[in-house]
């Protein structure tokens, strides 16, 4: 889902930016961004566009089904920079 330009300006300054997402392929013969499932890439450039429109706010990339997630939470890491 992506919000309109409108709704990410009514959003309040220095709010946190949750992105949720899916399962991610642990294979090191990958780039990091090969890694993520197509949906959890989806979910992270959504993520990225609405933190750099919102001043002071925080991009917090959340998994909730890898079995690992802190390597999950590593892959987002990385893509987003």
């Amino acid at each position: 889902m992506q919000l309109s330009e409108s709704s990410i300006n009514k959003l309040a300054d220095s709010c946190d930016i949750i992105v949720l997402g899916g399962d991610n392929y642990d294979d090191k013969n990958l780039s990091p961004n090969n890694q993520l499932s197509s949906i959890s890439l989806s979910c992270l450039v959504e993520g990225i566009r609405i933190h750099r429109m919102t001043r002071g706010s925080r991009l917090i990339p959340h998994q909730v089904t890898a079995k690992d997630q802190s390597c999950h939470m590593r892959l987002f890491f990385t893509v987003q920079r």
